[in-house]
């Protein structure tokens, strides 16, 4: 069995929701332009824009189909996880985000979703793991700037470091 345990979302359903459902994301702004949409929170620089085969589930299962892939572990788009946002509005996002993505994911059933957390607030963090483990999620995703533009979590070796 073939798994990519590497992929990137962004919930189809999540842009919709965000068009309804506007007053419950004040810190997030969505912006059409030609053909595509990007995502702004919290006052900063729009993101890259959307790719369309990040939300489209029939381009994700050619994919997997032409690449013989049998499974893939998707977390979101870590462009769009609003780590800029205020810390409950950054849970209330996440656990929008989750939903959504669980249920795009349970249209494909070669999908394992991950989750998201605010990582804005650790409390809340875990507090927001801790629901989507009891939803059904396996494990959850993070971007490697917990600060959205500040912050890095990513591995960079240094002179503490021991050779091999």
């Amino acid at each position: 069995m073939i798994i990519d345990t590497r992929a990137h979302v962004v919930p189809g359903s999540l842009v919709e929701t965000l068009r309804s459902e506007r007053r419950s994301f004040p810190s997030v702004r969505l912006l059409a332009e030609a053909g595509s949409v990007r995502m702004a929170f919290a006052g900063e620089a729009p993101a890259r824009p959307i790719a369309s085969w990040l939300s489209d589930l029939a381009q994700g299962r050619e994919w997997l189909t032409s690449a013989c892939v049998d499974h893939q572990v998707v977390g979101g788009w870590t462009d769009v996880y609003g780590y800029e946002l205020p810390g409950e509005e950054g849970a209330d996002w996440a656990r929008c985000f989750n939903e959504r993505l669980t249920n795009d994911a349970a249209a494909l059933a070669a999908l394992t979703p991950l989750a998201t957390v605010p990582l804005q607030d650790g409390a809340l963090a875990a507090r927001v793991l801790e629901e989507a483990l009891d939803n059904g999620f396996k494990g959850a995703m993070i971007g490697t700037q917990p600060k959205g533009v500040g912050g890095n979590l990513d591995f960079r070796p240094g002179p503490l470091l021991a050779p091999c």
